[in-house]
């Protein structure tokens, strides 16, 4: 795991901010130290690229590393949608929007969802715009990490927090189906239902996936599917709707990051500006603001007369 400080220096050594043009190619093995630096930099906005590297290694595929001349500046990882890591050098580099830009608008699918710090992702979205992708639509969040966290003593202290088991699949696909409808107004888990198994059975292998019970009972769900060497991302907190408002799910995420951070890595995680109830139970753990985040769907279909639909 590299420190801030070391990678700090290893980038210093390996790059400067370039006036030419940026340029794509896949990564390699021999590309790894310089995008753990590049990672390191920023663990937690970088977290996805962090958190792939080593799977698209291993499958030959879904990673791409940004180079200025023989230099690693960037990387790009395509394995669950898309997303990047920047050098800080590069953050603000008009050619490094524009190598983000092509690669978007090349290798996104018919529909395809991108994510990433808000300023960065508008000026991609912007510049793969003329070359045939549209926006169709844009989730205005907040990225948040914790690095003090806290257990709020008057909270609810009958949840017992449990790594998921086998036995949890179907409760969780269950629990996972109704957040989507409540969030999304879909039911994701209906559309790709495989899929969602596949992906629930993986995180109880890896030790990902946690149930929360209150008397026995399961209320409380998350998931960190995204783990770097830096970082522990959650994703899919949610309570079930008749067990909310008794301090369940403000008690199970304080556990859970302080578990994180009892490992060494940094606690993160995105959230929608519009969930305040949110925003309060993880400012009560000790989650700050990192950047303002954005997740968009793109496609190669038009968009609506309206423009993209923003929520």
């Amino acid at each position: 795991m590299l420190s801030g400080r070391r990678a700090a220096s290893m980038l210093r050594r390996a790059v400067s901010p370039s006036s030419g043009r940026l340029f794509v190619a896949p990564a390699e093995s021999s590309h790894r130290r310089a995008v753990e630096a590049v990672v390191a930099s920023a663990p937690v906005t970088h977290a996805h690229v962090g958190a792939y590297f080593n799977e698209a290694l291993k499958h030959g595929a879904g990673l791409w590393v940004l180079l200025d001349g023989p230099h690693v500046v960037g990387a790009v990882q395509r394995l669950r949608g898309v997303s990047w890591a920047l050098a800080p050098e590069f953050a603000e580099s008009p050619a490094a929007i524009a190598a983000l830009g092509d690669f978007v608008a090349r290798w996104s699918a018919v529909q395809e969802i991108v994510f990433g710090p808000q300023a960065q992702l508008q000026r991609v979205l912007t510049d793969a715009a003329p070359r045939g992708l549209a926006t169709m639509e844009l989730r205005q969040q907040v990225m948040l990490r914790c690095d003090d966290p806290i257990l709020p003593a008057s909270d609810n202290n009958n949840v017992v927090l449990r790594p998921a088991e086998t036995r949890d699949l179907s409760w969780l696909l269950q629990a996972h189906a109704a957040m989507c409808r409540e969030d999304l107004g879909v039911d994701q888990v209906a559309r790709n239902p495989e899929g969602y198994r596949r992906h629930f059975l993986d995180l109880i292998q890896r030790g990902l996936c946690f149930v929360g019970e209150e008397d026995g009972r399961r209320v409380f769900k998350a998931e960190a599917p995204v783990v770097s060497d830096q970082a522990w991302m959650f994703e899919g907190v949610y309570t079930e709707t008749a067990s909310r408002g008794r301090g369940i799910a403000t008690r199970a995420m304080a556990e859970l990051t302080i578990q994180a951070a009892g490992r060494g890595f940094l606690p993160c995680l995105y959230v929608h500006l519009r969930n305040t109830n949110a925003l309060h139970v993880y400012g009560r753990i000790g989650y700050r603001e990192i950047t303002p985040w954005t997740t968009a769907l793109v496609s190669r279909d038009a968009p609506g007369p309206g423009g993209p639909l923003m929520w």
